[in-house]
């Protein structure tokens, strides 16, 4: 383990020299602009530009978990990410120092976020409506298609395969077959989702940009879309209102292997923008349901 630790700090070390050599360069700007705020490059990259006002812009779903822990800055300055443990003062501690990322966060952060959020005390939230957007938004006819926003569920650890496959099934039946089609995730593994999906009769719908950018340039929009806890279903809802319906399907807690408060946050966050539907979990849709429902 020691080999493996060594290394580590090596290739880290390499990583954070070119990563500070190329960032230096801008370290006096005004204004930062970054992604997801709980990765710890974009950390680092904060504590590399200290005058710039520190602008957060919606990165999913995730804007709700970091404005969560900017409430308590001490619960997000002591997470679990390397860098952050209590060590002894000496020559090792001293070296690793100089390898990992810097995750001191930032007094003052700029949420630009479509959520209703409340993060730190200090922190400024802007809200984004999608002004412009709605704005060159054209009227379309709805095509009856339901349209289902795929997430890399499997990939990222929150649902065994099977199962997330299995809950596909229920959905489809629910919602029936004709005109459901299945847009999958950019990180969604493609060679396993195929035969998958043909299996389950979902067709799959490619799209080779964003998904809001494809309905604004799309000649009629979908009847529904649906997904878990995809943040498309909020953007869809800021941008055409009552013009599709929204439905969230809820993932029950035994299904989920991580993050079940996250997720719970989630669908409690949809549940209050009184626009998009959040299935109920004990609906038909979890084994122990399906369990009950056939012993009765």
């Amino acid at each position: 383990s020691w080999l493996s630790e060594v290394l580590w700090v090596l290739v880290q070390w390499r990583r954070r020299r070119d990563f500070d050599r190329e960032f230096r360069r801008w370290s006096g700007v005004s204004s930062l602009v970054i992604g997801n705020y709980q990765q710890h490059h974009f950390q680092h990259l904060a504590q590399l530009c200290p005058a710039a006002r520190c602008i957060l812009v919606d990165d999913g779903t995730d804007t709700l978990r970091i404005a969560r822990a900017r409430r308590d800055l001490a619960a997000f300055a002591t997470s679990t990410a390397p860098g952050t443990s209590r060590r002894r003062p000496g020559l090792k501690s001293w070296v690793r120092r100089q390898a990992e990322w810097t995750l001191r966060p930032r007094d003052e952060l700029s949420f630009f976020t479509s959520y209703d959020v409340q993060a730190g005390p200090r922190d400024q939230i802007v809200h984004n409506r999608y002004a412009l957007t709605r704005a060159r938004t054209r009227p379309a006819a709805a095509d009856g298609r339901c349209l289902f926003l795929g997430q890399p569920l499997v990939e990222d650890g929150y649902v065994a395969r099977d199962r997330y496959l299995e809950l596909l099934a229920e959905i489809r039946d629910r919602l029936g077959a004709g005109g459901l089609q299945y847009v999958p995730h950019p990180r969604e593994d493609r060679e396993r989702l195929r035969p998958a999906m043909r299996r389950l009769d979902i067709p799959l719908l490619e799209i080779s940009r964003p998904f809001e950018l494809h309905l604004l340039s799309a000649e009629t929009l979908p009847a529904t879309v649906a997904s878990f806890f995809c943040s498309g279903l909020d953007t869809c809802r800021l941008i055409w209102g009552e013009a599709m319906r929204l439905i969230a399907f809820r993932i029950a807690e035994e299904d989920l292997l991580a993050c079940h408060d996250f997720v719970d946050e989630v669908y409690r966050y949809f549940e209050s923008t009184g626009a998009i539907e959040v299935t109920p979990e004990r609906a038909g849709f979890s084994r122990r349901s399906r369990a009950a429902g056939t012993a009765g």
